[in-house]
């Protein structure tokens, strides 16, 4: 976007809450990818994880998203879950510290 655009001032863009969702993830997931250390990519994978599930559950019930979108979603959760291992992915034990908080609604 040209930096005269309204959507953007300074590297922040204005944009509704489902999209903002997706392209947090999808930075992340770019970001992930490139890390060397270990506990950082473990911990960067769990809040994907958690971002996708919020995707399936919120945004996918919404009309505007199809089937195909729905299914897309559930796959790449579920391929992101698998990579994970099982004790890292049990309840408590996901370092959520630093994480933002998912909002209430979507518009």
């Amino acid at each position: 976007m040209p930096a005269d655009n309204p959507m953007c001032r300074d590297q922040e863009y204005l944009m509704p809450c489902a999209e903002a969702l997706l392209a947090g993830t999808l930075a992340l997931m770019t970001v992930q990818c490139r890390c060397h250390c270990e506990r950082q990519r473990e911990v960067m994978s769990q809040k994907i994880i958690s971002n996708l599930v919020n995707l399936e559950a919120r945004l996918c019930a919404h009309p505007l998203f199809s089937d195909s979108f729905q299914a897309v979603v559930r796959n790449v959760r579920q391929q992101w879950e698998a990579q994970q291992p099982a004790a890292a992915m049990q309840a408590g034990q996901t370092d959520r510290r630093l994480w933002h908080t998912t909002a209430e609604s979507v518009q």
